[in-house]
């Protein structure tokens, strides 16, 4: 097990572990619709109404839960760094794959230097926190209706002419969420507690949050097998 679920009776969190989980879920939901649009020529509409939501509401619990657990784990900086070599493997397989809209800066990297920069954010107050949130979603709101003609400011939320990705959570305005994951883990988590007297131990759950970095990194090559086999089959 994890040191960053543990409680002081030795268990995990698991409510921590469930939101993980359907984080998960929703991800891989998100992503079949995804690829049954672009490669099998289906028409469900992704980039708004119902499946747009899924895939928003995934990414903000990752981030969210990633805040929450800079406070209970050890070595972040080590674990950004992890996160962030993963990320560029990302770049550097997308782009082989997809040239045109490979992925730039994907949630794992945002992920990554946000893990970095965690011991930065659990030295700050709560109330600075919700402040850094909230400027960050300022920001990242007004640098979404910007366009340049380069890609320089693409991890920061600003796009340039012709820009598109699989994958894209800039610093602004997503390091604010990142933020107010912490902000919950120095409100709620500061202990090391759940908070909740009972708990729910399944081990499909548990095993879905354990290994959330593993099922992240194969879970697309998985379904893009799939679907190859199924346009050979159709």
């Amino acid at each position: 097990m994890k040191k960053y679920f543990k409680t002081e009776e030795n268990k995990r969190i698991w409510e921590i572990d469930f939101l993980r989980s359907i984080a998960i879920i929703l991800m891989i939901s998100f992503h079949i619709i995804y690829d049954i649009n672009e490669y099998l020529g289906f028409n469900v509409s992704y980039d708004r109404g119902f499946w747009f939501y899924i895939g928003k509401t995934s990414a903000v619990l990752f981030i969210t839960i990633s805040g929450i657990c800079t406070g209970l784990a050890k070595n972040n900086f080590k674990r950004g760094l992890k996160i962030l070599a993963m990320a560029m493997l990302i770049t550097i397989a997308t782009f082989i794959f997809d040239r045109r809209q490979y992925v730039r800066f994907g949630i794992l990297h945002l992920l990554g230097i946000s893990i970095i920069l965690s011991p930065f954010f659990l030295r700050l107050k709560r109330s600075t926190l919700l402040i850094i949130s909230v400027i960050s979603l300022s920001i990242g709101y007004k640098l979404n209706k910007i366009t340049i003609n380069n890609a320089l400011m693409v991890p920061f939320g600003v796009i340039y002419n012709g820009f598109i990705t699989i994958d894209y959570y800039p610093i602004f305005p997503y390091i604010g969420v990142f933020a107010f994951g912490v902000y919950v883990y120095k409100k709620l988590y500061f202990n090391n507690k759940s908070l909740f007297s009972y708990e729910i131990n399944l081990k499909f759950i548990n095993f879905l949050s354990r290994h959330s970095l593993k099922i992240y990194l194969v879970h697309q090559p998985i379904i893009l097998i799939i679907i190859t086999l199924i346009k050979q089959c159709i």
